[in-house]
């Protein structure tokens, strides 16, 4: 069995009353640095005592990545390259824009897709949506985003009784 951790660094909105529109533009908190920086080092503790991992990182924590801990960076790098290190597609910001926008949604998988490129370079096999939600509409989307491997919840309905320790394909495989 293969551990999968996942890392993001959530934007705080600050409070903005409606006397403010127009006048300050900045809505969100500043991100909190120590908390940053615990980050950073989990995840140096994973990827030192793990063999092999699955990571799951949100755009909004690569960039933070890219920009305060290249050593990190190019950690990740030579994981992906000696295949210690799996890298999954999400979304670019962690939401939950597949419940809400098909437009959004399929937008920030290509952001997420593009920042992995440029600092990973390397191309995501398998995507792992928010809160990993699936449900079946979404299955036309990864088809024309060219998305072919999906990490997706079991549920004991959907097996029908049979084991969840097996891949299942879609009906046009």
């Amino acid at each position: 069995m293969i551990p999968v951790f996942q890392f993001h660094i959530a934007f705080v909105l600050k409070k903005y009353s409606f006397l403010s529109i127009g006048k300050h533009h900045q809505y969100t908190e500043a991100i909190d640095e120590e908390e940053l920086i615990k980050n950073f080092d989990r995840l140096q503790e994973l990827i030192a005592g793990n063999s092999q991992m699955v990571l799951v990182l949100s755009g909004v924590f690569i960039e933070h990545l890219e920009n305060k801990n290249p050593a990190l960076v190019k950690t990740i790098q030579t994981g992906i390259k000696k295949k210690t290190i799996i890298l999954v597609g999400t979304t670019y910001h962690c939401s939950l824009a597949s419940l809400y926008s098909p437009g959004l949604f399929k937008e920030q998988i290509k952001m997420h897709r593009a920042i992995v490129k440029k600092v990973f370079d390397c191309t995501t096999e398998i995507f792992y949506n928010t809160a990993n939600l699936y449900f079946d509409k979404l299955a036309a989307l990864y088809s024309e985003l060219g998305i072919a491997s999906v990490v997706a919840p079991i549920s004991e309905w959907h097996l029908n009784g049979r084991s969840s320790n097996q891949v299942f394909k879609g009906k046009d495989d």
